[in-house]
């Protein structure tokens, strides 16, 4: 129990019964307070909030809500809303966001923030990688209000990180790749195992000069170095 009269000198109750009424008022306030915290049954920036209270939560954080969230990504997010506003305009704190809603969401990947050039110029763009299994990203395109740094557009990239040892790949039904080797020799490499050899003598382009084969491919799954 708090009591006033602990927490002032000693003379201020004993010469003063106005100061006394004022006391044992404050004793009552403090108290009520003390009850009310120690009944919370969580913290308040936890996930186990009541979902009731989320509204009154975003907006004691100062977090103004825009669109529908899920709201397993939303008490996440508020959790640590406070440390991302601690490194807002870094690329730290765009990146901690992302990894909340990823750990929310059990996925796991490929995350990377960089800046875009352009002939060397700086564009104050920033490239945003995420896993393509990630869901419900309105939340971070709502969140950068606040923690974006100033002046500063972004765009999101689903992606996928390949690792640097692999070098063959499998590719979905209907896409082609080429590979160029030494010789000149362009090979259109097709997923029904069917290949077609290019070179400058059967195009069908009477030009001499250099050609190139524009393609669309779509990685599906890694084939392991044997």
């Amino acid at each position: 129990m708090i009591q006033t009269r602990r927490l002032v000198p000693e003379i201020y109750y004993n010469q003063s019964r106005d100061f006394q009424s004022l006391g044992r008022t404050f004793e009552v306030v403090f108290n009520y307070l003390k009850m009310n915290i120690d009944l919370l049954s969580g913290s308040p920036l936890s996930k186990n909030v009541s979902d009731d209270l989320i509204p009154l939560l975003t907006k004691t954080l100062g977090f103004e809500t825009k669109h529908q969230y899920n709201t397993q990504d939303l008490k996440s997010i508020c959790e640590v809303f406070s440390d991302l506003l601690r490194d807002k305009g870094t690329k730290k704190s765009i990146e901690n966001a992302i990894y909340t809603l990823m750990n929310t969401q059990n996925v796991s990947g490929y995350v990377n923030v960089e800046d875009v050039y352009e002939n060397n110029n700086k564009l104050y763009l920033l490239n945003i990688s995420v896993p393509p299994e990630l869901q419900d990203i309105i939340i971070l395109e709502d969140l950068f209000t606040y923690i974006l740094p100033a002046g500063y557009d972004y765009r999101f990239v689903k992606a996928t990180k390949i690792p640097s040892n692999t070098s063959n790949f499998g590719l979905t039904q209907g896409h082609k790749a080429f590979a160029k080797d030494n010789s000149g020799t362009s090979i259109i490499a097709s997923s029904n195992d069917e290949s077609i050899m290019v070179t400058p003598d059967n195009r069908e382009s009477d030009d001499d000069k250099d050609f190139a084969i524009t393609f669309t491919s779509t990685i599906n799954k890694p084939i392991d170095q044997e």
